[in-house]
Formats: structure tokens, C-alpha cells, sequence
């Protein structure tokens, strides 16, 4: 019963959160599950680097695939150099919300190429 209650006090809680207070941090939930693999993409870069001295009859492959993860790197920079959220108070609500539902749909793709390329 306790155990209800404390659900249905966060459900209160979280529908009375602003819309664009829950599209941030959706945004930077994603954003704070992707940035620890950038250390996953510089190990894998340095092991294809370390094969591609060593293998130059796979050097193609390990070349497009440090391609990817150098695309990946760059896309992951590029998103947080250009993440740059309006003032809250002076920019509409809904103007706020647009632009964190466009981060949303950026930061995700980012995530799927940045998963894509590690794996």
C-alpha cells in the first residue's frame, strides 16, 4: 500500500513538472548515456590503429572503421558545441519546448551512429 502511495505521489510530481523542464532532461539523459562511450570509441580507434600497423592487408576495413568512430567522436562534439538551450526567461515557453524537441530527435540520432559505430 505504501509502495502505491509513493508511486502515485511521483506520478503527481512528475505531471506538474513544466513540459520543457522533462524534454531537458530527457535530452541530457541521452546525452549523459552516450558520453561515457566517447572513451569506448578512443580505445577501439587506438586497437584498429594498433591492427592497422600491424595488418596492412585489412588496412581498407580498419580505415573505415576508424572513419566511423572519428564521424561518431565528431558528431557527439558537434552536438554539445551547438546545444546552446534558450533563456527561460525570455523566450516563450513554446519556443523553448520546439527547440528541445528538435535536441531530442538530435541527441538520439547522435546516440544511434555513436552505438552504431562502436559496435
Amino acid at each position: 500500500m505504501r509502495s502505491l502511495l509513493i508511486l502515485a505521489l511521483a506520478a503527481t510530481i512528475v505531471s506538474c513538472e513544466p513540459k520543457k523542464k522533462v524534454l531537458y532532461n530527457k535530452v541530457m539523459n541521452v546525452h549523459d548515456e552516450v558520453m561515457p562511450k566517447m572513451d569506448d570509441i578512443m580505445k577501439k580507434k587506438k586497437e584498429f590503429q594498433d591492427k592497422l600497423a600491424t595488418k596492412p592487408a585489412d588496412s581498407l576495413e580498419l580505415q573505415q572503421k576508424i572513419a566511423r568512430l572519428d564521424s561518431a567522436d565528431h558528431m557527439m562534439m558537434d552536438w554539445m558545441h551547438q546545444f546552446n538551450p534558450p533563456d527561460e526567461k525570455t523566450t516563450p515557453d513554446e519556443q523553448t519546448e520546439k527547440y528541445l524537441e528538435d535536441q531530442l530527435v538530435k541527441v538520439n540520432d547522435m546516440k544511434a551512429y555513436v552505438l552504431k559505430a562502436i559496435n
